[in-house]
């Protein structure tokens, strides 16, 4: 089946699952270099003033595994994606791309998350592989499994369905919707399946001429306006790319701030309030705590405490009364700044005392 994906690839380039490899590409490359600052602006919905990085959390990958989460993701829309694109044509695979694409950014925006990846674009085409799969079993029979390719692909089409939530719930522990990119996986495969009924004829007839080695032709009078749209993509994603890039090396020391009292201060001597000084304006009512650790004396009793800003540039913790030398003090929050109107990036601000 390779010689085939060759020989249809010669006549009719996938030029469209080219164009999402190469956004997925300019979008995440610069979050080997810019790691803190670009992942944190590139994985936010901007407001409507800067719709150009809208996209960008689905392009952009998580930091973690990075170079796992890019490379699996090329992989499926280079293996899949190109297959996928000469037997249904570029105006039909554009339609479910940009449905995948509008559908998980509508369900991760309202989920408050970001930077989900490329997997939720291209999760969908799993399933549009397992049904070409099953078209080419009943043609060519167990015949079709002596092909290396075949049975490659189709191994990883069942790692990265069944594969990765197996690992992720049996070894790491983890409740299944505990990834907010799964739910984003399901649905990109759930919305592809009405598309594969609708076009079953032509994706059955058009297998046949794959395999057979014959040319596939797609009815199209002019260039589909879907095509053109896919290519805005791209150009709105390489302009938010150099946006974001712009933003991050000119604010990658944009934060700083200054604790009083000092970070190691004997916690006997910390007053019953913690000042925070930023030297940039900050979001006011921001801040989100992140990390707690209270080891307090059972017959003081827990301390409890708030914030509170009194300006833009200081943000003040105060507690219900003052520590004893038994006790101890481990805070963590994340604020936010305007870098730019309408974009934020965030500083974690850590304190410790003993």
């Amino acid at each position: 089946m390779l010689k085939c994906l060759f020989i249809q690839m010669k006549r009719k380039p996938p030029i469209v699952t080219m164009a999402l490899i190469f956004s997925c590409l300019i979008s995440t490359i610069p979050q080997f270099f810019l790691p803190e600052m670009y992942n944190v602006i590139s994985g936010k919905y901007p407001d409507l003033r800067h719709f150009y990085l809208f996209t960008l959390p689905s392009f952009t990958h998580s930091p973690r595994m990075l170079i796992t989460h890019l490379t699996g993701n090329l992989l499926v829309f280079l293996l899949f994606g190109s297959m996928i694109e000469i037997i249904i044509g570029s105006a039909r695979f554009v339609f479910i791309a940009l449905l995948a694409l509008l559908s998980t950014i509508g369900i991760d925006y309202l989920h408050a998350g970001g930077g989900h990846g490329a997997s939720g674009i291209c999760w969908g085409f799993h399933v549009f592989y397992i049904f070409i799969m099953i078209i080419m079993y009943e043609e060519k029979g167990k015949s079709i499994f002596k092909d290396i390719f075949v049975v490659l692909l189709l191994l990883l089409a069942v790692f990265n369905l069944f594969g990765i939530p197996i690992f992720e719930v049996v070894v790491l522990k983890q409740r299944f919707f505990s990834n907010f990119g799964q739910t984003l996986h399901l649905v990109s495969m759930v919305i592809v399946v009405p598309w594969i009924l609708l076009w079953r004829k032509d994706i059955e007839r058009n297998t046949l001429k794959f395999l057979d080695g014959e040319l596939i032709e797609v009815k199209r009078k002019i260039i589909s306006p879907a095509i053109i749209v896919i290519f805005m993509l791209m150009i709105m994603n390489i302009y938010g790319t150099i946006k974001l890039a712009t933003l991050s090396l000119k604010y990658s020391e944009y934060i700083t701030y200054n604790i009083t009292p000092a970070q190691g201060t004997d916690i006997k001597q910390i007053p019953q309030s913690i000042i925070i000084s930023f030297n940039t304006p900050m979001k006011v009512n921001s801040e989100k705590l992140i990390r707690k650790s209270i080891n307090y004396d059972e017959k003081e009793g827990l301390p409890e405490f708030n914030t509170k800003w009194i300006d833009d540039k200081t943000l003040e913790i105060r507690f219900s009364r003052a520590f004893i030398g038994t006790e101890s003090l481990e805070l963590k929050y994340v604020v936010e700044a305007e870098v730019e109107e309408g974009i934020f990036i965030t500083e974690s601000v850590e304190l410790k005392y003993e």
